[in-house]
């Protein structure tokens, strides 16, 4: 009997020293996952805090109601550039209530979706700012929303700057009025939206003799004054624009209040032909003025812009310093003109011209006292 008790008790020692190996085993290999862990995390925290410290982006995370639970100083910073205070931020809400428009920001959170790089404006004026937003929704059980992590990013410097170079490429340099591009958007989308009104095209008389007497600075700020004229004459629905040069045009949108068009031209021709005063010399310019009507009748942007330069061209033709509008005539006649124009030149490079000399005879005695050269 005493043999197998101690066979037992020998093999039960053994299954106790198994088990307690194995045991001391799984300890370690916690411990040592553990440690692990702890080293990653602190890895994690360490590139986080150094994200944080150098990188022009601020992390942040708010529970289900909006309140932050974890920002960074970035983050902090961030909102007293705007004179706010971190504390009293409450996602969205404080976009709803600061932000110029942030209807889409705040509803896609509404949802639930995540969303990435939405930009939205903090601020008027100089002092404002743009911000551009991602986050992801962080779900908890049975994919309920238990909070947001994200990331803000200051944009403003390349949002002023892409608003530089839409201004150059919207904006005359020189007058700040509207450039060729823009006037033919607008005329493009009126024609498009069946809208009616005129399309003013403006030369300035004798412009030239100022370019040649007192140079191109004095030219440039004569156009310079003649910009800031155009843009007092025009009224909501107005559009003036430099083409280049001398050349100026105005897309007038025709409203009730408004008075006739010619009118209108005539005082924008008053106002140019005010002498102006460029370092204490005073300059006389003038101006004329082609009107192309805006209507059921023009098809396309080309011939709504030749119908102006038509009438432009009459009213310089019939002495400058005048408004003429355009009518069928005009372009009638500048088909004709054209017409003769390429039959000349194609006569002229097919031999079908002649030259003939009639003679010139006195009427009592038949005496020749000249020749006429003619070409038929």
């Amino acid at each position: 009997m005493f043999w197998p008790v101690c066979g037992l008790m020998v093999a039960y020692s053994c299954v106790v020293v198994a088990a307690a190996i194995a045991i001391c085993r799984q300890s370690l290999e916690l411990r040592r996952a553990r440690s692990e862990q702890e080293r990653q995390r602190q890895v994690v925290s360490l590139l986080l805090r150094d994200f944080e410290d150098n990188a022009s982006d601020a992390l942040w995370e708010c529970d289900a109601k909006g309140h932050l639970v974890r920002r960074s100083a970035r983050l902090e910073s961030f909102f007293v550039d705007v004179g706010h205070r971190v504390d009293d931020v409450r996602f969205p809400h404080w976009f709803r209530l600061h932000a110029k428009d942030a209807s889409a920001l705040v509803a896609t959170w509404a949802m639930g979706h995540w969303f990435r790089d939405m930009k939205v404006q903090i601020g008027e004026g100089e002092a404002a700012r743009w911000w551009t937003l991602s986050a992801r929704p962080i779900h908890g059980d049975g994919q309920r929303t238990v909070g947001w992590r994200g990331v803000i990013s200051d944009v403003t410097e390349s949002h002023r700057f892409e608003q530089q170079l839409r201004l150059q490429a919207e904006q005359d340099g020189l007058t700040g009025l509207a450039n060729r591009r823009s006037l033919l958007q607008a005329a493009q989308a009126a024609l498009a939206a069946g809208r009616k009104g005129w399309l003013m095209s403006i030369d300035l008389d004798h412009f030239k003799l100022i370019n040649d007497t007192f140079g191109h600075t004095f030219g440039d700020e004569v156009l310079r004054e003649v910009g800031l004229r155009l843009s007092a004459q025009t009224v909501p629905g107005d559009l003036a624009a430099r083409l280049g040069g001398d050349e100026f045009a105005m897309l007038c949108i025709c409203h009730g209040d408004q008075g006739p068009p010619m009118d209108r031209a005539q005082d924008l021709i008053d106002q140019l032909s005010t002498p102006v005063h460029v370092r204490g010399k005073r300059l006389h310019v003038g101006a004329s003025v082609g009107l192309a009507p805006l209507d059921v009748t023009v098809h396309d942007l080309e011939s709504l812009l030749v119908n102006a330069d038509l009438a432009l061209y009459d009213a310089k033709r019939a002495g400058r310093g005048r408004a003429v509008v355009y009518g069928p005539a005009l372009g009638e006649a500048s088909r004709r003109m054209s017409q003769i124009e390429v039959a000349l030149r194609d006569g002229l490079r097919n031999g079908q011209f002649h030259l003939h000399f009639q003679p010139k005879a006195e009427a009592l005695t038949l005496r020749t006292i000249g020749v006429e050269a003619l070409m038929r």
